[in-house]
């Protein structure tokens, strides 16, 4: 019910932020602003600068129109904006230097669309979206590497009823327009479509009904691919010239007039034949090495301003099927093929023996009409016809440039006209077979109309961004304050540096869009950018940000923190629900101490050509795991902890010199492994990875796996080795470690390891060498395909408690228990028992000098060698001075000595009779060990003893027999030392007097 009350108050807001309203007064000759359309210029003269944030305030039929010829660094969606139309003014060519990704009952027209960011994702795309049109638009990746990126023009995966026409379509690595998905009536015509993959049809999911009519196709890897009956309804009247294949297909339910020629691998490829319809002859272009593909003509060709005569004359013209409507051609009876067939700008027929008319004059009247007026077209100059037929005049009506079907005849009833509009007419005359060019004549009517105050809305709703915007060059500080905060659109930090974004707290400040589906931040070419303490109900998208942090951040909806060709960057302490982590092509990234619970996806995905990362310390439930891919290299995956993740870590289709340490994988499930190693078809190689120190228990599959997960080729094989060392791999649903995939491919050296009560085998596999691992009650068996290994032993490997995911080994010397050290009643056959040429160095004492087995080998939480039972042996006890002074220091000295080390020693000593102790470290010196014991006023009495440990944990006191040493401090001239010097002096006095009555 809450949630519910969220979404209403949600949808309120989108519909309720439309009260704010002003008064426009529009003057009848002043065009600039019209009811439906919001203004876009870059220089804020509009009604916004930036397109994404007019798309998100604007409502259902209205138009985003660019008025101006800048570059928008921008990337566009429509995908949650429906039945919206985004535009240039007529005369503009704007760039939008990002992708389009579209949306249900759009329109896109006259835009240059031309993506900047280095990645794989189509120009233009969209997905499971209908009705919607894209026309007189270019559309490239020429600013891509396509060396490295797959990058198609428009890519249509599902949906129905789509027009892709009137484009110019070039420089992509897939199809300039790939079809797919299940995608039914797609009309493709009248576009030019060079340097790509051509037009790709995929049947997959049912994909059907696509017509490929009157379009030009040069250059291409293929004319046309996929062509088969199934999917493409009509191929016809197209130009398909100097690719490599022509038509590459079975063909189409409807096919002919088409010129296919000069394709230089074959016209025809893949079952399919010429239509007898088809021809294969030079199209004489204009000028196609610089992309003018009009056709020749000695009647006439239009060369972008006016028609000019050849001397020769295109095949292609009057070339079309005679059933195809040719009607706004210039000339002739029949179409041209090729991407200007029925167009304007087809070039003439010399044998032509109709011309189009002229188009008319006309006006609007009144000249300064009130909405009370009706509208009447008038044709003030007529339209002429060259072989003087009668015409016909066809009448076409705009309201504030939305055409109006329902409006054909000269005269608009006063019942459609309201204040403010503005009324658009456009008037061809038609002989009967051909029309003229278009006469226009706009009004608009008298009165103020009402428009949202878009300043306001921008003001309550893009603060942030204002803010941002507003920064210096050097950056700052851009403070949230507690509470939340609506947005309707991503917030952008682009080409900034030194920019921080803080929140109090990420469960104080939040940040939520109207319309969800978008990110909340996205920076581009930025650095120094950080991002933190917020709660936001979005992701982050990063492209080609650097030295930058993403910190404490909530996130608890379906999203990412996603990037690409990111560098040096830090994402650590975030709170990820349903969310999760992805980037591309990104370098030393260092992602830890994040929580990441039921993604959607892989929790952390290294998805491709990332490389020096470091993934640590993460906490991850419920999720795809760690995804390391494509070319991810020398990256260091180290102590996470898993748990119930469907599969654990992927290393995955060329990455290698990867570092997997340390980590804990409980319960992997939906079928897949606890490590996997995936080289796709067994020539995508994963080199030289190695797994080592890892906890897997308890996986529904494998422990460790190595697959070919599209099928093993043929001709598969390879040199490359993983290593599998120090691991612990018990309790799994499948084998521990499952090499059979893996012949004449990759070597595993399987070392150190504890492979134990697996439901499959311990080590199944033949291109491996098994050495000092214990492999134990394996259900099918300890090996298989393979045999036991040098120092392979097969004992009970005494887990402290496995039930409870405890697998440090047993020991009567010491166990780590998670937070002391802990004397067991036995010790594992596992302590002391891996390579002795393997590193020991991390255990702690004693260590036996040799490496346990399993994940704890060779770290500080390796369980302790058993065998010295001896406590130290305490002789030779002194101190100094013997008699010891008021306030005088006492050094106390003793030899101790230990077969395994001394761990420590200490003297305790009293001065309340035993009442309590105080206790001070020895220290080794020349002689042995001593320490002092502070000075004390006189009459003190001091007892003290010797306590020693050794790294076995034995301890030794001496404390002399029970009675303790002592001493008892005296005064600097105690009465003693009084009386002695009395007595001597009377001695020397009496020796002095016999002398001198000696000599009298």
């Amino acid at each position: 019910m809450m949630f519910l009350v969220f979404v209403i108050c949600l949808i309120s807001i989108s519909i309720m932020y439309f009260d704010v309203f002003r008064e426009t007064n529009a003057n009848s000759g002043d065009f600039d602003v019209i009811k439906g359309i919001i203004r876009v210029r870059k220089d804020g003269s509009g009604d916004f600068s930036r397109i994404q944030e007019a798309i998100a305030f604007s409502q259902e039929g209205e138009i985003i129109e660019i008025q101006d010829n800048e570059e928008y660094l921008e990337d566009i969606s429509l995908s949650a904006y429906p039945n919206r139309t985004l535009r240039a003014k007529e005369g503009c060519r704007p760039t939008i230097k990002g992708r389009l990704t579209m949306g249900s009952w759009c329109v896109i027209e006259g835009l240059k669309i031309m993506p900047i960011d280095q990645n794989d994702s189509p120009v233009v795309s969209a997905h499971s979206k209908v009705g919607w049109v894209i026309r007189n638009c270019e559309i490239t990746a020429e600013k891509i590497d396509l060396k490295k990126y797959d990058v198609s023009g428009i890519n249509v995966n599902g949906g129905e009823n789509i027009t892709i026409e009137f484009n110019v379509i070039h420089d992509t690595f897939y199809g300039g327009v790939w079809v797919e998905g299940g995608a039914k009536n797609v009309l493709i015509k009248n576009n030019i479509i060079y340097k790509t993959q051509g037009i790709r049809l995929s049947g997959s999911y049912g994909t059907e009904n696509v017509k490929i009519i009157s379009n030009t196709l040069y250059k291409n890897s293929y004319g046309i691919l996929g062509a088969n009956p199934t999917i493409a309804s009509v191929i016809k009247n197209n130009i398909i010239v100097n690719n490599s294949y022509g038509i590459y297909g079975s063909g189409a339910d409807e096919i002919g007039y088409n010129n296919v020629w000069g394709n230089t691998k074959a016209n025809y490829e893949g079952g399919i034949t010429p239509a007898p319809t088809d021809i294969s002859v030079n199209p004489l272009f204009a000028d196609p090495e610089n992309f003018d593909f009009h056709l020749k003509s000695e009647a006439g060709r239009w060369n972008g301003t006016g028609w000019i005569i050849d001397e020769e004359t295109s095949p292609c013209i009057d070339a079309g099927d005679p059933a195809s409507d040719s009607s706004y051609e210039p000339n002739g009876n029949r179409i041209n093929l090729g991407a200007y067939g029925n167009t304007y700008y087809a070039s003439k027929s010399p044998d032509a023996t109709n011309t189009a008319p002229s188009p008319p004059e006309i006006s609007i009247t009144p000249e300064f009409p009130t909405e009370n007026d009706s509208l009447t077209c008038n044709i003030i100059v007529p339209a002429s016809d060259p072989e003087g037929d009668s015409l016909t005049y066809i009448f076409r009506w705009y309201r504030n440039t939305v055409f109006q079907p329902s409006l054909n005849e000269s005269e608009v009833d006063f019942s459609y006209v309201f204040k403010g509009d503005v009324w658009r007419c456009e008037v061809l005359a038609y002989d009967g077979s051909l029309y003229s060019l278009p006469a226009v004549a706009e009004v608009r009517i008298e009165g103020n109309f009402s428009r949202p105050d878009y300043e306001k809305l921008r003001e309550e709703y893009c603060w942030i961004q204002a803010a941002i915007d507003a920064l210096p060059p050097e950056g700052g500080l851009i403070e949230l304050p507690e509470g939340e905060h609506l947005i309707y659109t991503t917030i952008r930090i682009d080409n900034k540096v030194n920019v921080t974004i803080r929140g109090a707290g990420k469960n104080k400040t939040r940040i939520v869009p109207v319309t969800g589906g978008i990110s909340i931040f996205g920076a581009k070419y930025s650095s120094n950018i950080v991002i933190e303490n917020l709660w936001i109900d979005g992701g982050i998208s990063w492209f080609n940000v650097s030295n930058s942090k993403i910190s404490n951040i909530k996130i608890t909806v379906r999203a990412g923190i996603s990037g690409t060709s990111c560098y040096n960057c830090t994402i650590e302490r975030n709170y990820l629900d349903q969310a999760h982590i992805i980037f591309f092509c990104s370098s030393w990234l260092v992602v830890k101490d994040n929580l990441i619970t039921s993604s959607y996806w892989h929790a952390i995905d290294l998805n491709s050509g990332n490389h020096h990362w470091l993934v640590t310390n993460n906490t991850i439930y419920n999720a795809l795991g760690i995804h390391v891919y494509s070319g991810s290299n020398y990256n260091n995956i180290t102590y996470n902890k898993l748990y119930n993740c469907h599969g654990g870590i992927f290393l995955v289709f060329s990455s290698s010199y990867n570092l997997v340490k340390g980590n804990i994988i409980i319960g992997a499930n939906w079928g897949y492994p606890g490590i996997i190693i995936d080289s796709i078809d067994g020539t995508d190689h994963c080199r030289n990875n190695t797994i080592i120190n890892n906890l897997i228990c308890f996986g529904e599959s494998d422990g460790i796996k190595y697959v070919t997960s599209h099928g093993r080729r043929e001709d598969a094989s390879g040199d490359c080795c993983t290593f599998i060392e120090s691991n612990t791999i018990y309790g799994n649903g499948g084998d521990g470690i499952n090499w059979k995939a893996a012949y004449g491919i990759n070597h595993a050296i399987i070392k150190n390891n504890i492979i134990a009560n697996n439901s499959g085998y311990g080590i199944n596999g033949d291109n491996l060498n098994s050495l000092y691992n214990n492999v134990y009650q394996n259900q099918l068996g300890n090996y298989n395909n393979c045999s036991r290994g040098e120092g392979d032993i097969s004992v009970d490997p005494l887990f402290a408690n496995p039930a409870d995911h405890d697998f440090h080994l047993r020991s009567t010397a010491g166990r780590w228990n998670g937070t002391a050290w802990v004397i067991d009643q036995a010790d594992s056959p596992c302590i002391d028992a891996g390579d002795p040429a393997s590193s020991f160095d991390n255990e702690p004492e004693p260590n036996g000098d040799r490496i346990n087995l399993g994940a704890y080998g060779n770290t500080k939480e390796a369980s302790k060698s058993p065998g010295d039972i001896n406590p130290p042996i305490i002789s030779d006890v002194g101190q100094s001075p013997e008699i010891v002074l008021e306030n005088q220091p006492v050094t106390v000295y003793a030899a101790i000595t230990d077969e395994s080390g001394i761990a420590e020693a200490i003297i305790s000593y009293s001065v309340d009779n035993g009442a309590s102790w105080q206790n001070v470290t020895m220290s080794l010196a020349e002689n042995g060990y001593e320490a002092q014991i502070p000075g004390f006023p006189k009459g003190t009495t001091v007892y003290y003893k010797i306590i020693a440990y050794d790294y076995s944990g034995n301890v030794a006191v001496e404390d002399n027999a029970g009675s303790y040493y002592t001493y008892t401090v005296v005064s600097e001239f105690p009465s003693e030392w009084l009386l002695l010097l009395a007595l001597t002096a009377v001695i020397v006095a009496v020796f002095k007097f016999r002398k001198k009555f000696q000599k009298r």
